[in-house]
């Protein structure tokens, strides 16, 4: 037998013969050649093929909110001096994007623009109201947020969870 050849490939069927049966020798035989020949390439591949596995289940945790995440009815609280200010937000899917309104508890209707999703689950938007731009700044957490609300004038915390 040849050094680079391995015992009992020849007798095996062709779909088994090939560089699985390679691969698969040299670590169950610890009896490598070619690139798996040097023990400290085999440790490295192990690790490699360790560290892809982790990285196929851990990527989806980083990957940050999505549409479908933000869209549906949310509930809002604001606290002020000795107000509590309460309603909801109802965001739908617009194309790619979302696109949202805000129901005040005593009834009022804003529509929000620019409604977008940024980096670090931060849901951003921007709502006109008498002629004065305001912008919303909050971090979503599963299915609860709280953030930052208003303009250059200044800015109050809101909170609030997802209701449906």
């Amino acid at each position: 037998m040849q050094s680079n050849e391995l015992p009992g490939k020849n007798n095996l069927p062709p779909l088994i013969n090939g560089p699985f049966f390679e691969y698969a020798y040299c670590f169950h035989k610890k009896q490598c050649v070619g690139l798996f020949a040097h023990p400290f390439k085999q440790a490295s591949m192990k690790k490699l093929v360790i560290a892809l596995i982790v990285l196929g289940f851990t990527l989806p945790s980083f990957a940050g909110i999505k549409v479908k995440d933000v869209v549906g009815t949310w509930s809002y609280k604001i606290e002020i001096d000795y107000e509590t200010l309460s309603g909801k937000l109802v965001f739908e899917k617009e194309g790619e994007g979302l696109s949202g309104k805000v129901l005040t508890d005593d009834g009022q209707t804003f529509v929000m623009s620019k409604v977008e999703i940024r980096d670090n689950n931060v849901l951003y938007f921007e709502m006109e109201i008498e002629y004065t731009l305001m912008e919303a700044h909050f971090t979503i957490d599963g299915k609860k947020y709280s953030g930052t609300y208003g303009n250059e004038g200044g800015t109050v915390t809101v909170t609030g969870e997802k209701l449906d």
